[in-house]
């Protein structure tokens, strides 16, 4: 069973990139690579691919389907999908029973208006051969696609009959961020770079945050300290300085 993790990322986010190879892609036993849009970049970066597709957010789902494309043709059977600023738990994400599924992950509902749910892309979602045959085979009622590429998926599937599985596993997005909310998950959205290496931290306390990342409190405690005022002053005929 040959397994891919595909991350969306596009050339304004090298640092986010470069935030998950320093935290969690160490971790993983399975091939990644990250897609990105044009211009192509040659040799910048070798965990890259590029795609000739735009790079802007409203692209995505082209984007996606692109990137489905180049793992279908180098013949993985299965592809979790995620993003340049997901957290993803590798060995928890590799027993998580995706392989009895076409379509897995944090499901929702669009609206009452779509009888079809998605699974959420920012914490991830997979993707089996079938339906990333499924999914390069649909096409779409006069060459509409929805610019949100998780919501597009969902309609997707939905036309060529697979449905969302929901894995209540991989957390998607939450109004308050506290890096222990990875603990009973497998995945999590986090929409920034230090989020990424708190949520690392939590997990592994020995590893280090880059000092620009760390938490308010944490980067007042390794701020210089002003120089203290001493004042001049005489004892027993001696001059001496204490603060003022």
């Amino acid at each position: 069973m040959r397994i891919l993790v595909g991350i969306l990322s596009c050339h304004a986010y090298p640092e986010r990139r470069q935030a998950q190879r320093e935290t969690w892609l160490p971790l993983l036993t399975t091939d990644y690579r990250y897609f990105i849009g044009r211009p192509v970049e040659a040799g910048s970066e070798s965990d890259v691919v590029y795609l000739d597709v735009p790079d802007d957010y409203d692209s995505l789902p082209i984007k996606v389907l692109a990137m489905i494309k180049w793992v279908y043709d180098q013949g993985y059977d299965f592809l979790m999908k995620c993003d340049d600023d997901t957290y993803v738990r590798p060995a928890e994400l590799l027993v998580s029973g995706f392989e009895n599924y076409d379509y897995v992950g944090c499901q929702f509902r669009t609206t009452h208006y779509h009888p079809y749910t998605f699974a959420a892309g920012g914490c991830g979602y997979w993707l089996s051969r079938r339906a990333m045959k499924a999914a390069l085979d649909y096409v779409p009622y006069n060459g509409y696609r929805d610019t949100s590429e998780d919501r597009e998926m969902g309609k997707v599937m939905y036309k060529m009959g697979i449905k969302a599985v929901h894995d209540p596993a991989y957390l998607g997005p939450d109004l308050v961020f506290s890096p222990d909310r990875i603990k009973n998950h497998i995945s999590v959205f986090t929409d920034r770079i230090d989020h990424l290496y708190q949520i690392h931290n939590y997990l592994y306390p020995s590893s280090i945050i880059p000092e620009q990342f760390l938490p308010e409190p944490e980067r007042q405690k390794l701020a210089p300290k002003p120089p203290r005022k001493l004042r001049q002053i005489m004892i027993s005929g001696r001059i001496e300085f204490i603060p003022e």
